[in-house]
């Protein structure tokens, strides 16, 4: 919930109601938009399930540091200006980069963008500012975007990658398996092996199906030398038959 707001505590963020919170297409069935959300309205269930990179369902498994467009905050920013002190504590546990700056619009000068500290004292919640000034002291700044669309974006190092680590998909092997039978099971079915087959045959995924890794069977190979025999006749065959339809063409110009 949000704490009592203080004069201009709350910017005008342009996050959508969602009818449902599924992305199917996505590593992560959670949108960004609903990320950021949980994180402005202190929603510290859900944000603690989302910042659960291990859980394959529930786990938000995108960039933690992304900017929402089009107002340009990230979760960080949107907890901070929201005076949500529980929420901006799980985020900064998570990993989530203190240095990061609002993306700002086009036509506006990147360096203007604040981050989420100066955010919090702009609007008057000393305890998180206090706590965000801590967190920027031990956090190592990276590399940042200064110019063009999603400007402000962190570009070095990546703290998390897209997805499940190959680590991560082990666990998340040993832990789920074939499980889960939920409609967000079978949108995740692309992180998911089936059980090995007769002769220990396991299936994988490749273009949206799952194929089998067995072996194809050979094609019977002809020996080389015949081969090459029936190569050259197919060669003569052809060049016999363009002499003959010359020498026809020339019985067709000039008869008798």
């Amino acid at each position: 919930m949000l704490r009592p707001s203080k004069p201009n505590a709350l910017p005008h963020f342009q996050l959508q109601a969602f009818g449902q919170d599924i992305n199917p297409r996505g590593y992560s069935k959670w949108p960004l938009e609903r990320f950021v959300q949980a994180a402005y309205e202190g929603d510290l269930e859900l944000l603690s399930k989302m910042l659960d990179r291990e859980d394959p369902i529930e786990g938000y498994h995108h960039d933690f540091n992304a900017h929402h467009k089009p107002d340009g905050f990230n979760a960080l920013h949107a907890a901070a200006t929201a005076g949500q002190l529980e929420a901006v504590q799980m985020l900064l546990k998570a990993g989530v980069d203190p240095h990061v700056k609002r993306s700002m619009p086009e036509g506006q000068n990147p360096k203007d963008g604040e981050t989420a500290r100066e955010m919090a004292d702009k609007h008057g919640w000393d305890d998180i500012a206090a706590v965000l000034k801590e967190a920027e002291k031990s956090y190592m700044r990276g590399l940042y975007k200064e110019f063009g669309w999603n400007n402000n974006a962190k570009l070095w190092p990546i703290d998390r990658p897209e997805g499940l680590d190959p680590d991560q998909e082990k666990r998340r092997q040993l832990s789920v398996g074939e499980e889960c039978e939920s409609p967000m099971s079978r949108s995740m079915s692309r992180f998911i092996r089936p059980p090995a087959g007769p002769g220990g045959l396991v299936s994988y995924r490749r273009n949206g199906h799952w194929r089998s890794s067995a072996p194809k069977p050979k094609r019977r190979e002809e020996p080389r030398s015949q081969r090459n025999s029936a190569s050259q006749a197919a060669t003569v065959l052809i060049v016999v038959g363009q002499i003959v339809a010359v020498a026809q063409i020339g019985t067709d110009q000039f008869p008798g």
